[in-house]
């Protein structure tokens, strides 16, 4: 990529981070005010082409990964670990 002029970042460390699973595109303004209103920011986002069972993932570095997994999980939201998530693709 660097060939074709594109700048590359690479993380120091590997970084915690949450899949969030759905099949209701509406549901992303939810997630946002479930954490909003909890004092988690979400420091970055990106969705992913991968579907699993009908569902798209939505990548998210909360502020507080634990608490961020714990609100969703607690509202009906599917929440995943990049662990888990690594292990639907061995």
């Amino acid at each position: 990529m660097t060939e074709a002029g594109f700048n590359l970042a690479k993380a120091k460390k590997n970084t915690e981070v949450s899949a969030i699973f759905s099949s209701d595109s509406a549901r992303l303004s939810r997630i946002t005010k479930i954490l909003g209103d909890n004092g988690v920011n979400i420091e970055y986002a990106y969705s992913s082409a991968v579907h699993i069972e009908g569902r798209v993932a939505l990548i998210i570095r909360p502020s507080n990964v634990e608490l961020a997994e714990k609100l969703l999980k607690s509202n009906g939201i599917s929440v995943l670990s990049l662990e888990e998530l690594k292990n639907d693709f061995k």
